[in-house]
């Protein structure tokens, strides 16, 4: 019998301080991630046609990995079912209200905000037009409160830091700007639309682009702060974002970090 395959594009928010990260460590640990909190919400709502043989199997891909800590307000990802030929699967928009019963019942700090049906083809991560991030920063005194959602520091140049990026005029050689993968080499010029925010004691950097490497976008904030508090030179600032030291900026703390848009054609 031909199984019937259907997907489903989601958009979820989350708090990042709650859990290690969005990917599975891909064997049994008692480390919480996004997709896990997911997947086991998904499959609670669904148990009974799976007990029942309806729907055959499920998959959730996501559309970017965020690290330990990193929030999002609005990242994506697909749901890939694969169920009998005339089975009529739950609908986008009660797939939401349950997701969000479920995981407000389990004290998860996520919500799925969009639900929508998507091509079988369809892929969250391969068909993505851009990424973008927002990096928060507050300037002041700190607390335990800020500590958990921004970066915090006593002072910073600003007028220094709008000028620090315009080194995202051209395309920047992220060989120094991001941990090393092994399965993708980091051998390519990326162009990077960059600005900034400013209100009263927060500074948003804003990094737009298809894709970013893993910890990059918080390397490349360490050296833009660095540069702007005077505890790097205008050389070694230049160096790191033209592949031309042998060290790496302060990697930026996680909770600063928000991936705050998916977008698709």
């Amino acid at each position: 019998m031909e199984m019937n395959v259907i997907k489903y594009l989601c958009f979820a928010e989350y708090v990042g301080k709650s859990f290690c990260g969005w990917q599975n460590q891909g064997k049994p640990s008692n480390q919480p991630t996004v997709s896990g909190a997911l997947e086991d919400t998904l499959r609670y709502i669904i148990r009974k046609p799976i007990d029942k043989g309806f729907i055959k199997s499920f998959s959730l891909q996501g559309s970017s990995r965020t690290d330990s800590g990193v929030h999002a307000i609005s990242n994506a990802f697909h749901i890939e079912f694969t169920t009998l030929p005339n089975f009529v699967l739950i609908q986008p928009t009660n797939l939401v209200f349950k997701f969000n019963q479920e995981l407000k019942k389990a004290n998860h700090l996520i919500r799925v905000k969009r639900i929508e049906e998507v091509s079988p083809d369809f892929h969250a991560r391969f068909n993505a037009l851009y990424r973008k991030y927002i990096y928060k920063i507050y300037i002041g005194q700190s607390s335990v409160f800020l500590e958990n959602y921004y970066w915090v520091i006593d002072d910073i140049d600003r007028e220094k830091l709008c000028q620090a990026v315009e080194i995202f005029k051209n395309p920047i050689n992220p060989v120094n700007l991001c941990r090393p993968d092994e399965k993708r080499p980091i051998d390519e010029q990326m162009e990077i639309e960059t600005w900034v925010e400013a209100k009263e004691n927060v500074i948003e950097i804003h990094f737009k682009s298809i894709r970013f490497f893993w910890h990059q976008i918080r390397y490349m904030t360490g050296a833009l702060v660095g540069y702007a508090s005077n505890k790097i030179t205008q050389e070694e600032f230049e160096g790191f974002f033209k592949g031309k030291e042998n060290k790496k900026p302060k990697l930026a703390p996680s909770a600063g970090l928000y991936l705050a848009e998916v977008a698709y054609p």
